[in-house]
C-alpha cells in the first residue's frame, strides 16, 4: 500500500503522513520502499501507522423514540409556555399604558383642584370688595347734598 492510499483510507493529508514517517526513522527504517513518486509502506509500517492514524469510527444511528417523544413533549411545552409569555406581555404594556393614563388623570384633577380653589379664594376677594363698596356707597347715599358738598 502506498502513503497516498493510506492517507485516503484514513482522510488524512499525504503530507501529515509523509512527516510523520520523517520524524521517526527508527520505526520505519526498512520498512518503507521509494519507488518512483510513491513510497510503498510493508506490514509493519502499515501497524505504526493504523496505531497513529486508526480508521475513523462509523456513525452509528440509535433510534430511541422514547427520548424522541420526551423531547417533542418538551418542545410542545416550550411553545405553551412562550405563548403565555406573550400574552403576559401585553397584559403588562396594557396595564402600564393604563397606569399612565391614570396618573395623568390624576394630574389633571390635581390642576384642577387648585384652580378650582384659587377661583373660590378670588370669589371670596371679590364678595368682599363688593361688600364694602355697597357699605361706602351705602354712606355717601346717607350724607346730604351738605357733606357731599363738604367732602365729609
Amino acid at each position: 500500500m502506498t502513503i497516498t492510499e493510506f492517507a485516503e483510507s484514513r482522510q488524512v493529508q499525504p503530507q501529515a503522513i509523509s512527516r510523520y514517517i520523517g520524524r521517526h526513522p527508527e520505526k520505519f527504517n526498512g520498512h518503507t520502499e521509494k519507488k518512483g513518486k510513491t513510497v510503498e509502506l510493508d506490514d509493519i509500517a502499515l501497524e505504526f501507522l493504523e496505531k497513529k492514524y486508526p480508521l475513523p469510527a462509523p456513525v452509528q444511528i440509535i433510534e430511541d423514540t422514547e427520548s424522541r417523544q420526551k423531547l417533542i413533549k418538551a418542545q410542545e411545552l416550550i411553545i405553551q409556555l412562550q405563548g403565555k409569555l406573550m400574552d403576559a406581555q401585553s397584559q403588562i404594556a396594557e396595564a402600564e399604558a393604563t397606569k399612565m393614563l391614570l396618573e395623568d388623570k390624576n394630574v389633571q384633577i390635581k390642576k384642577y383642584e387648585l384652580t378650582e380653589a384659587e377661583d373660590k379664594k378670588t370669589i371670596d376677594e371679590l364678595k368682599q370688595q363688593v361688600a364694602n363698596l355697597s357699605t361706602e356707597l351705602t354712606k355717601e347715599k346717607s350724607k346730604t347734598w351738605i357733606d357731599k358738598l363738604l367732602k365729609r
